[in-house]
């Protein structure tokens, strides 16, 4: 809704002046994303539904980065609702619709896919059925149900796929175009971005092909319906195959709960993928509540486990503060840079450097971490660099909020902590609350406390806004658990 308004805005009268656009080429700059983003994330009445979104957008993969999707506001922004959309609803559904996203086609190049012609040395794009199976379903290896790799009798994991596969799906994803567009033209208008891409008969490949496990798509009549049933087959091929469940449950484990779940959690939510009770497999609103209301996940006594949480995103932390000092108290909260917050933080959504996101899922961090086979995704993006540049960004923002130049301002408001503030253990108890989840160790709050101490007993706003950063900088903020 908002990139309409601005969009309104700029093809009319121009009276807004907080958004980002390029006034040379006179364009709507990508950038704009972030403010819905932050909209959403700060004050939307689903919150469940935006974290799982955001989870969803590092696992089916496409970046602002790529020249082809930069300053394609309406393409991105469109590709993350449906995100938002299926959060809750079927896998098998929401991977269907990413496929004929033409963001997602232009990002992993299936878009104008033609079948083979080797007399002229034409064959299909692989990029797109690659990492269709690598990373949006199934993975390189075999699974178990408990998400650990099968072996073979050598001992040795056992590949989900070969280059056959690969040419094969390949050829599926072939006769896509930007949908309303004859084939060959359009691609040039930010509209063309947010209209599901057309199946075009003379360009797919209706010969037979062979798929995972056996399975086999016939010889088909060629016509348009049966091009789009090539398709849908060989994404419900993949979404059935033992692996998906396993692969996608630990992804989404990984985000929301703990970077290394027990193998019986991964079991037991991989159980509710595959069949949510109904017979539905896929079912993403069952397979969260599985995740969130897991024993492992609620049980005090494995929160206090050493290997049981996760490092914090900084965007996740970032939303945080936000929320704390009521940033979009007035709903009209802008938030972007020209690439200031990556720079310090190395995240910013839909700005990954690749299709394998800003961190690799199994990243162990050196020293105890490596030592003790234990993942730690997010920490792939916290150096010697980032442990310094995002924690001072954080403290930029707590005392000025959301704010670019004379561009915008939205400072913090601290008026929700001010009643605490003359009382320094009642203020910590509750940041230990609303900050650390009731986590904050006598470590950390004999630290907040020492330096609330030697601040200006006057100054009540600078007080609460010091423990409340220094409570996010805490390990108990820094980690969920």
């Amino acid at each position: 809704a908002y990139i309409d308004e601005i969009y309104r805005d700029f093809d009319g009268p121009r009276v807004d002046t907080t958004y980002s656009f390029n006034e040379l080429s006179d364009f709507l700059n990508d950038s704009n994303f972030d403010t819905s983003f932050a909209r959403a994330a700060i004050s939307g009445p689903d919150q469940l539904r935006q974290r799982v979104a955001f989870a969803l957008s590092q696992i089916l993969v496409i970046s602002r980065r790529d020249a082809n999707l930069s300053n394609r506001l309406i393409g991105v922004t469109d590709y993350y609702d449906l995100l938002v959309e299926h959060a809750f609803g079927n896998y098998e559904d929401l991977l269907t619709e990413v496929t004929f996203h033409p963001a997602m086609g232009r990002y992993l190049s299936h878009i104008g896919n033609q079948l083979p012609a080797p007399e002229i040395n034409r064959y299909p794009d692989e990029n797109y059925a690659r990492e269709l199976m690598q990373l949006f379903t199934i993975g390189l290896w075999e699974l178990n149900s408990d998400g650990s790799r099968q072996s073979d009798a050598l001992g040795n994991p056992i590949p989900t796929y070969s280059n056959e596969e690969i040419t094969n799906f390949a050829r599926v994803m072939t006769g896509l175009w930007y949908g309303g567009n004859p084939w060959g033209s359009g691609g040039w208008q930010d509209s063309d971005y947010a209209i599901p891409m057309e199946m075009h008969t003379e360009h797919h490949d209706f010969e037979a092909k062979t798929l995972l496990n056996g399975a086999t798509i016939p010889r088909r009549p060629a016509s348009r319906e049966n091009g789009i049933l090539d398709i849908q087959d060989a994404i419900r091929n993949l979404v059935e195959h033992p692996n998906c469940a396993p692969f996608i449950s630990h992804a989404l484990i990984q985000f929301l709960v703990t970077s290394n779940p027990s193998p019986e959690y991964v079991r037991r939510v991989a159980t509710v993928f595959s069949d949510d009770g109904t017979g539905q497999r896929g079912n993403l609103a069952a397979v969260v509540k599985a995740i969130l209301m897991d024993t492992e996940a609620r049980d005090p006594v494995a929160a206090n486990q050493a290997d049981f949480g996760l490092f914090r995103e900084p965007v996740i932390r970032t939303m945080h503060l936000a929320r704390l000092t009521q940033l979009n108290q007035n709903e009209n909260l802008v938030w972007w840079d020209f690439g200031e917050y990556y720079e310090t933080s190395f995240q910013r959504p839909l700005l990954s450097p690749s299709v394998f996101n800003f961190y690799r899922p199994e990243y162990k961090a050196p020293g105890l971490l490596t030592q003790n086979e234990l993942a730690s995704p997010a920490l792939e993006i916290t150096n010697s660099y980032t442990a310094v540049s995002f924690p001072n960004r954080l403290w930029e923002q707590a005392n000025n909020g959301f704010r670019l130049y004379t561009n915008y301002s939205f400072p913090p408001n601290y008026s929700s902590f001010l009643p605490y503030a003359s009382d320094h253990q009642a203020l910590l108890d509750y940041i230990n609350l609303v900050v650390c989840s009731g986590q904050m160790n006598a470590q950390s709050r004999n630290i907040i406390l020492t330096a609330l101490d030697n601040t200006d007993p006057g100054d009540e706003t600078g007080r609460v806004r010091l423990a409340i950063y220094l409570a996010l900088m805490s390990p108990q903020g820094a980690i969920q658990r």
